[in-house]
């Protein structure tokens, strides 16, 4: 253990641990993965929660009518189209129909609407129609809106637009968008213009991936055992890769800045992790006790997504402070490799930089207003000014 390691504390005896005993916490994560993996394919849970709202005139009204109307729950799906003449038009009118009727016949929905039941807009290019349900959107097999988005998609085309809202399950399947690969995308090119080099650049990324990999295992299992919601694995996703990516640069950005200060690479690693590290412990676990938060609106159907979205950004920040180190003792000068032409400039000094200049003249300034209030004579009150 380095003399730095030894006067520093927790953060700096683990940092310099995973440093030396790096093959053996490869493993042990490797371990992990292969153990989430295997819990997460034999003990996965179907995603499924009530959108209802306990205590709630909607949940009273929803029951009422449960009661009084038997086979109704109150609760629906829309089937929504738009026509490049008219929502109204004969030809148009068949396809949906005929899109109704298979619709109808999946469990969980009323028949008997039809397009003659339809709202249509003022320009009459546009029309809805309610299909009610027969019982709770969360009761709604998941094979029904899977199979709603494929009837919907497959109606569309030739003019015809059309589309299916509602909260079952699966329903909005066939909408998936690629966000986070977008996201990742803009986050390597920022990273590329920080670091100047693709191996620094793609560490973060690869570590943050990693931890939501592990985290989306867990997440199914989480499943199995408390209602949640299908977009609780978007949600997790879209959380843990932004503070992966986050975490792991500022501590790759303070390690580099101390090896340029003359610093070995282990005592730069033990560096960054009590100072860039401690900051990142304590923003990952301030973002945990956020989502857990959301079990104060007592909404049941956020419990799942709390419990998800937090377990991923503490698996994300668990293999920050302990992956990051080792793969920085695994590499050493080669994090710096594969430099980018125009971009490899050496990193900038952290405290030289202009947002640290602006920083200090920021926290001066307040110094001297404060101590100027505290200086200034006390007003007199209001009766002797008179």
């Amino acid at each position: 253990m380095t003399s730095s390691a030894r006067k520093g504390g927790v953060l700096a005896r683990l940092a310099d641990a995973m440093f030396m005993h790096r093959r053996k916490v490869i493993v042990a994560w490797l371990v992990v993965v292969a153990a989430a993996i295997a819990g997460g394919m034999g003990l996965a849970g179907t995603y499924s929660v009530d959108y209802s709202t306990p205590g709630s005139d909607s949940k009273a009204a929803s029951d009422r009518l449960v009661n009084a109307f038997a086979g109704r729950s109150g609760e629906s799906v829309d089937i929504v189209w738009k026509a490049s003449d008219s929502a109204t038009a004969p030809t148009v009118k068949e396809r949906v129909d005929r899109l109704l009727e298979q619709v109808e016949a999946l469990p969980g929905i009323v028949a008997g609407a039809t397009t003659a039941d339809a709202e249509v807009s003022r320009d009459e290019r546009t029309a809805i129609v309610h299909l009610p349900l027969d019982r709770m959107a969360g009761e709604v097999p998941d094979a029904t809106g899977e199979r709603i988005g494929e009837l919907v998609t497959r109606a569309g085309g030739n003019g015809l637009q059309v589309a299916a809202s509602g909260q079952i399950e699966k329903l909005d399947k066939q909408t998936g968008g690629g966000g986070e690969m977008f996201g990742v995308g803009v986050a390597a090119l920022v990273l590329l213009l920080t670091f100047g080099a693709v191996v620094a650049a793609g560490l973060p990324i690869l570590l943050a991936g990693f931890g939501v990999l592990i985290a989306a295992m867990l997440g199914k299992v989480l499943a199995g055992v408390i209602d949640t919601a299908d977009w609780a694995s978007q949600v997790s996703i879209m959380i843990g890769l932004g503070v992966g990516i986050d975490y792991a640069l500022l501590i790759l950005t303070r390690y580099r800045a101390a090896v340029r200060e003359g610093l070995t690479r282990r005592d730069a690693n033990v560096v960054a992790m009590t100072t860039a590290g401690h900051s990142v412990l304590v923003a990952g676990l301030s973002v945990v006790i956020a989502l857990l938060g959301l079990f104060i609106m007592r909404l049941p159907y956020l419990y799942g997504v709390a419990l998800a979205a937090g377990l991923t950004v503490l698996v994300v920040l668990a293999a920050t402070m302990t992956i990051l180190p080792a793969v920085i003792g695994f590499l050493g000068k080669r994090i710096d490799a594969l430099r980018i032409p125009g971009l490899d400039r050496p990193p900038k000094d952290p405290d030289r930089t202009p947002s640290a200049r602006w920083a200090r003249a920021a926290a001066e300034g307040v110094s001297a207003t404060a101590i100027s209030e505290a200086l200034a004579p006390a007003p007199k009150p209001w009766s002797a000014m008179s």
